[in-house]
């Protein structure tokens, strides 16, 4: 008996500690998503019209999404050039589409902004864990439930600005959260889907 809670001791040790460099955002969350996702995504999500993606930082999603969706217009706003997405108050007809930073609530905050001004669909690359929360599933899956999550069963390994390599330290796991366009969010009444993104082969080079 005495074994098996040293054991459980010591688990509960490790889990309290923290990874190195874990809780340490960098400077205005600048984790840039690989063009990669923007493809994952476009797997199963289809756009209903010009999309917005609110913090763009240097362009990589954005650019993505021009890829993967050709012939949709996709207009790319970031707080490094004024575009501050939190003070937003105008609608956006289309779609919302973005890698939302996560310091202070604000993945919160901008998947909320984005369903109240997006008249079209909003895909939110958010962390698996997004899923749980009382307050959020009181104030959001409850009320707004997305209807596709696309899960990305590997590690996304983000940049650091436009000529950055990828951030060799990652520590959570993401999927896309994915809700309809604003007639069927307020009609409700759809399930929601689940997928599984294709497994990412290829190797990172950290130099």
């Amino acid at each position: 008996m005495t074994g098996t809670r040293n054991r459980w001791k010591l688990m509960s040790t490790a889990r309290a500690e923290k990874p190195p460099e874990q809780g340490t955002r960098r400077k205005l969350d600048d984790y840039e998503t690989p063009p990669e996702e923007g493809a994952q995504l476009a797997l199963y999500f289809t756009p209903s019209g010009r999309i917005l993606e609110p913090a763009c930082g240097s362009g990589r999603l954005m650019q993505a999404l021009k890829e993967a969706f050709p012939g949709v217009r996709v207009d790319g706003y970031d707080i490094k050039t004024g575009h501050d997405f939190t003070k937003r108050t105008k609608p956006w007809k289309g779609d919302i589409i973005t890698n939302p930073p996560y310091r202070d609530g604000l993945a919160d905050f901008f998947t909320q902004r984005a369903l109240e001004l997006a008249d079209g669909k909003v895909a939110m690359l958010l962390q698996s864990g997004f899923l749980w929360g009382s307050k959020r599933c009181d104030a959001l899956h409850m009320v707004t439930p997305p209807e596709l999550i696309i899960v990305l069963p590997y590690r996304i390994y983000f940049f650091e600005g436009p000529k950055g390599k990828p951030i060799k330290s990652q520590y959570f796991n993401h999927a896309w959260y994915c809700w309809p366009d604003r007639e069927t969010r307020e009609r409700g009444g759809y399930d929601t889907v689940t997928k599984w993104a294709p497994k990412q082969y290829e190797q990172m080079d950290f130099g």
